[in-house]
């Protein structure tokens, strides 16, 4: 087996020593880090002085952006499979994607969870023993073509028509971390220049980031390979859903009877049983 290519976005200085634990699980592999940083982060470059690949790179496209950046200062033909990984924080607000609870601590989890050293073993073996597989990671963040997002699918379908692929379906890994084969990355080298990313900006329904988040996933399913989670037992399956069923019910019963809601403006409405109750007016731009 050839290295393990393994990028780290590090753009929280404070969530460092959970990425350092989850790189331990890499230790019994060849591997090489190559590590982005947001230049002009002056505490940065003392944290991650102990890594060998360490680039400053433009404030533009989140973890998506310094991630095709380094596969383009790199040979992928040196490497069997790439780690990708970035830093997240939790989620304050209590958050549903596709009715699954990913707030707190959650989402970071279901993202780290292939490279946790008890999983990482059986996604390397699911590689090398299944030649169709060509991406990993939890089965709770891989999603289908979503009507809520047009726009990020719509460009990341002209992105694979650029690269002369067609789509075979649109699966991909919401929060962009997983375990790909190195080599089907190679048409998302030189596909988008740094200053086409966007400057980070949460409110932003659409960016050119949602859009290849979801085109790391196409480009896989277009050149024939499966996107699958080959790490959690059916039976730890049936119960999360159980689970999440429960959470997800009690959460619209909840914003039934009390919702709050808040604009960047300062602006607040309360409801009750759906009635307002209390209007506060924002401040005007």
């Amino acid at each position: 087996m050839k290295p393990i290519l393994i990028h780290v976005h590090a753009f929280y200085i404070e969530m460092l020593p959970e990425i350092r634990r989850i790189l331990a699980s890499f230790r019994e592999y060849p591997h090489e880090i190559w590590v982005t940083y947001v230049e002009g982060n002056d505490e940065m470059p003392r944290a991650l002085e102990d890594f060998e690949h360490v680039l400053p790179v433009p404030n533009r496209g989140f973890d998506v952006g310094p991630f095709v950046r380094v596969l383009n200062a790199v040979d992928l033909s040196q490497y069997s499979y790439i780690a990708k990984l970035h830093t997240k924080r939790n989620i304050m607000q209590q958050t549903f994607v596709k009715k699954v609870l990913v707030s707190g601590a959650r989402w970071r989890n279901y993202l780290f969870s292939y490279a946790e050293p008890q999983n990482l073993p059986k996604c390397i073996a699911a590689f090398e023993t299944t030649p169709t597989l060509g991406m990993v990671g939890h089965h709770v963040l891989i999603h289908d073509a979503e009507p809520a997002t047009p726009e990020a699918w719509e460009w990341s379908r002209q992105m694979l028509a650029s690269c002369g692929l067609q789509e075979k379906n649109s699966r991909y890994i919401c929060g962009t971390m997983f375990m790909c084969r190195a080599e089907l990355m190679l048409p998302v080298r030189n596909l988008l220049a740094d200053e086409e990313f966007e400057i980070p900006d949460r409110e932003l329904k659409f960016s050119i980031s949602h859009a290849v988040e979801r085109f790391l996933g196409m480009v896989i399913t277009a050149q024939g390979y499966d996107i699958r989670d080959v790490y959690t037992p059916e039976s730890e399956r049936r119960a999360l859903h159980l689970q999440n069923l429960f959470y997800y019910i009690c959460h619209r019963i909840w914003r039934f009877i009390y919702l709050r809601k808040e604009n960047k403006n300062g602006g607040c409405i309360i409801k009750l049983l759906k009635i307002p109750v209390y209007y506060k007016k924002g401040r005007k731009n």
